[in-house]
Formats: structure tokens, C-alpha cells, sequence
């Protein structure tokens, strides 16, 4: 089931990707974008963000949880477990590092 977007009105606009974020920037169409930055990973690291200004703090934070299907309820647990390992191993700092490494363009 996919979710409709807000109505959108004269004060807000809703994009599909960082790409129209940016280009609704550049060409002066919006004032202000919200962008995110889960871990680390944030389009706003590129230098094709570089011509706007960044709040040096983010308005506001928050917990991001991982879900599972009911039918999968066994392996929270489990997975849990290999989450924490992950961090403690540094292998997710590794795997950002890569993703940010692959990145091409500013693409996201």
C-alpha cells in the first residue's frame, strides 16, 4: 500500500529525491529544505551542496527503529545481537564509509 503525499499548498513542496531538492534550491523555486542525515550519511556532504548555507545544528533529532514482519518476530533477537555486533566490530563504520565512497555525483 503506498502512502499518498500531503496536499500540497502554496508553502510547502514535496520531492522524490535530494536531486529536485537541490534543483528547487538552485533555481530559487523554495527558500528552505529540510534534508536528512541518518549515521553520517547526508547529500548535504557532496560539494554539490556546498552553495547553500546549513544550520550548524539540526532542528530537531530523533530514533530511527528497525521493524519486522510479524511472520519474522523470531529473529528480533537475533537480530538485535548482530546489530550490536556489527557496531562493536566497527563494521557499520565500515560500511559507510563505503557507501559515501560510491557515492557518484551527489546521487542519493
Amino acid at each position: 500500500m503506498q502512502r499518498k503525499p500531503p496536499k500540497r499548498s502554496a508553502w510547502n513542496r514535496y520531492t522524490e529525491s535530494y536531486e529536485q531538492i537541490r534543483t528547487l534550491l538552485e533555481w530559487g523555486r523554495v527558500d528552505l529544505a529540510l534534508v536528512s542525515d541518518i549515521e553520517g550519511l547526508s547529500p548535504l556532504a557532496t560539494g554539490d551542496w556546498s552553495q547553500f548555507s546549513v544550520l550548524p545544528e539540526p532542528i530537531t533529532r530523533f530514533t530511527l527503529h528497525h521493524y519486522l514482519n510479524r511472520k519474522h518476530a523470531s529473529l528480533a533477537e537475533q537480530l538485535a545481537n548482530v546489530l550490536a555486533e556489527m557496531e562493536e566490530e566497527g563494521l557499520k563504520a565500515r560500511l559507510r564509509k563505503l557507501t559515501l565512497s560510491e557515492q557518484k555525483d551527489g546521487e542519493w
